[in-house]
C-alpha cells in the first residue's frame, strides 16, 4: 500500500482548489493545468506511472481522492468527491459526485418512496461530459447537477414513484435535515389544497407522521361531489388520506377563482356538520 504524506495531501488540496476556481472562472487553460498537475502527483506516488494508479482503494488515486473529499453533506468543489442532498422541484435526491478531471460521474439516489423520481429503480447514473470550465463555467457542482436533473425531467416527461430507495442514505443526518425542511413546506391543518386527480378542493384536517422514508401523509376533508346540493348532509363530506404529491397547495387568490364548493369548507364548517350529526342534536 502506497503511503501518502501530509504534504502530498496538502498539495492535492491546493490543486483541487485551483481547478475549482478555474471552472468557476471559465478558464479552461488554468483548469487543464491544475488537472495535469494533479494527475502528475498521482502518477508520481504510483511509481511514476498512471498504470494501476486507481486499481483499488489502496492505490494512490483513491487514497488522495478520499483524503481531499468534501465533508459529508457539504457541497463539493469541482474535482472533489462528495455527496449532498438536493431537492429539485419537489424531488428529494442524494447526489454522489465522483470527480474525474475533464468530466465527472454523478449518482442520483431517491430518498423518499412517496415522492416522484426520474427512475422507478430509485437510482440514476449520469456523466458530466465535457470540460466543466467550458460547459459549466460559473456554476458550482450543485448548480450543474440541478440543471442536469431538470433536463432529465424534461426529457422523461412524467415522473414516477420509485419502487425502492436507499434506506442507509435516508438515515444520514444531512439527508434527514433536508427532508425535515421539505416537510416544513407541507400544507398545514386548515389549509385548502387541490386534489389533482379528482379536481376538487379539500381542507387539510390532519398531518399524519410516518418514517423518514415515506414522509407525512395528509388527511383531508372534501365534499363527495364538486357542487353539492344546498341541503347537503354530513355524509356528503368525505375524509380521506392522500399523499403530498397528489395535492397542490392553493393560494387565497387562486382559491377565489376555482369553481368548486370545496373552497367554502373550513374546519369550523366541518365541525358544525359533525355536531349536527350527533344523536343529542337530532
Amino acid at each position: 500500500m502506497t503511503i501518502i504524506s501530509k504534504e502530498d495531501i496538502e498539495q492535492a488540496k491546493c490543486l483541487v482548489v485551483a481547478y475549482h476556481e478555474a471552472v468557476l472562472a471559465g478558464d479552461a487553460a488554468a483548469a487543464n493545468d491544475a488537472s495535469t498537475a494533479y494527475d502528475r502527483l498521482v502518477d508520481t506516488l504510483n511509481g511514476g506511472t498512471n498504470f494501476g494508479s486507481y486499481a483499488d482503494e489502496s492505490s494512490p488515486g483513491p487514497q488522495i481522492e478520499a483524503a481531499v473529499a468534501a465533508q459529508d453533506g457539504h457541497d463539493p468543489m469541482w474535482g472533489q468527491a462528495g455527496r449532498f442532498y438536493v431537492e429539485v422541484d419537489g424531488m428529494p435526491t442524494v447526489v454522489v459526485y465522483e470527480p474525474a478531471f475533464i468530466h465527472g460521474h454523478v449518482e442520483l439516489h431517491a430518498v423518499r418512496l412517496e415522492h416522484p423520481f426520474i427512475s422507478e429503480t430509485g437510482y440514476r447514473s449520469l456523466f458530466l461530459h465535457g470540460d466543466p470550465a467550458e460547459r459549466f463555467a460559473g456554476c458550482s457542482v450543485r448548480e450543474a447537477v440541478t440543471a442536469q436533473i431538470q433536463a432529465l425531467k424534461r426529457e422523461k416527461g412524467a415522473l414516477v414513484h420509485p419502487q425502492k430507495c436507499d434506506l442507509a442514505l435516508s438515515e444520514l443526518p444531512f439527508v434527514k435535515a433536508g427532508l425535515r425542511d421539505l416537510d416544513a413546506t407541507l400544507p398545514t391543518i386548515g389549509d385548502h389544497v387541490f386534489l389533482v386527480q379528482m379536481k376538487q378542493v379539500a381542507v387539510v384536517v390532519d398531518v399524519l407522521p410516518r418514517n423518514s422514508v415515506r414522509g407525512p401523509l395528509l388527511r383531508v376533508a372534501r365534499f363527495a361531489s364538486r357542487k353539492p346540493k344546498r341541503n347537503a348532509v354530513l355524509s356528503t363530506i368525505v375524509h380521506e388520506e392522500v399523499e403530498r404529491w397528489h395535492v397542490e397547495q392553493v393560494s387565497p387568490d387562486r382559491l377565489k377563482e376555482i369553481d368548486c364548493h370545496g373552497k367554502y369548507l373550513t374546519l369550523g364548517v366541518i365541525e358544525a356538520f359533525e355536531a349536527m350529526n350527533q344523536p343529542e342534536y337530532c
